[in-house]
């Protein structure tokens, strides 16, 4: 084959390379958002100053009822300090209604609320997708840059508790707050299939602790088992726990400590 054919094919080829790969359309509407799967870690966001074209972000997310997450922007991983002033908005794709603005950071741990950093921590209201949208301030016109985004799953979990009337067994749920910011938390009681049994809200001071009985959380059960999980408005790490089963009657204690499954993976 000459080299003519060969560059012939060669230039072919080429086209239709580029014909076959699309464009990929800036996320700048709801329509162009991009997927962000909870967990997979910060992702590079570039701030500019077009307005429409760089200065905001829409991502599709989902997320879980009664499990709670947080959303944060930083600092770029090859820029120090991005001022760019962004404010996460967190929206329901099914109504449209905006669950949770955040601007700046406050609580325990934090840099201080200024606007070079976000973060802001819920409990998702719906199992259903939501929209995250990144946007960026008029007042930061000038300042450019990229900030790492992050959503993680601050839920906490223990994977057992055990009630026994005729053997004197009780479970206790104990959670203290790390933090120098007060929590709300909601704690829910599953059975061994999975069923939820009982559900409280709980406030919890900074640096307080509180304790939880199973058998009166349950209403009185009388027997059985199962898990129990914890949803709070704090960041990663602001609650640590633990599920105690003992029984005066036995004499015997064992514990079931709360861990996130941020910490598993």
């Amino acid at each position: 084959m000459s080299t003519t054919s060969l560059a012939r094919i060669f230039g072919i080829l080429c086209l239709l390379s580029t014909v076959a790969t699309p464009l990929l359309a800036q996320n700048t509407t709801t329509g162009a958002s991009y997927g962000y799967v909870v967990g997979q870690g910060p992702i590079n966001v570039f701030f500019g100053n077009t307005a429409g074209t760089d200065t905001e972000r829409w991502y599709t997310i989902g997320l879980i009822q009664g499990k709670s997450y947080c959303f944060t922007t930083g600092r770029g991983n090859s820029e120090y300090n991005v001022d760019v002033d962004l404010t996460i908005d967190l929206i329901q794709i099914v109504g449209g209604t905006v669950v949770a603005s955040f601007d700046g950071v406050s609580g325990d741990p934090a840099v201080g609320d200024n606007s070079r950093w976000d973060r802001g921590c819920v409990i998702a209201p719906a199992t259903q997708s939501y929209y995250v949208r990144l946007h960026k301030c008029v007042c930061a016109t000038g300042r450019t840059g990229n900030v790492q985004f992050d959503v993680t799953d601050t839920t906490i979990h223990s994977p057992w508790w055990f009630i026994s009337n005729v053997s004197g067994y009780d479970a206790f749920i104990e959670l203290a707050n790390t933090t120098t910011t007060a929590i709300a938390a909601t704690v829910t009681v599953r059975s061994a299939a999975g069923a939820t049994v009982a559900s409280q809200n709980v406030n919890i001071p900074s640096g307080g602790n509180t304790a939880l009985s199973v058998t009166t959380l349950t209403g009185g059960l009388s027997s059985g088992s199962g898990s129990v999980q914890v949803a709070h408005n704090g960041p990663a790490g602001a609650l640590v726990g633990n599920v105690t089963t003992l029984s005066a009657v036995t004499g015997l204690s064992f514990d079931s400590p709360f861990v996130s499954r941020a910490a598993a993976k």
